[in-house]
């Protein structure tokens, strides 16, 4: 779960156009924006991997990307 007082990071990326209408589909299919979808979905896989192979160390990671 987010603290609220973590930094919030903004990311670009490219994604062909079948992708974007596709991902924008099934955003309205469950009632959420593009980006609530997105955030939905990393969230989600985040969650499965720490399920399945074990917590992320964070400590790296904070240090790795200031």
């Amino acid at each position: 779960m987010e603290n609220k007082n973590t930094k919030i990071r903004q990311i670009h990326f490219d994604i062909d156009e079948e992708k974007f209408y596709k991902i924008h589909y099934v955003s309205e299919y469950y009632g959420r924006s593009l980006k609530g979808q997105l955030s939905y979905m990393i969230n989600s896989y985040i969650s499965k991997f720490e399920k399945n192979i074990g917590p992320i160390d964070m400590d790296f990671y904070s240090e790795k990307f200031k």
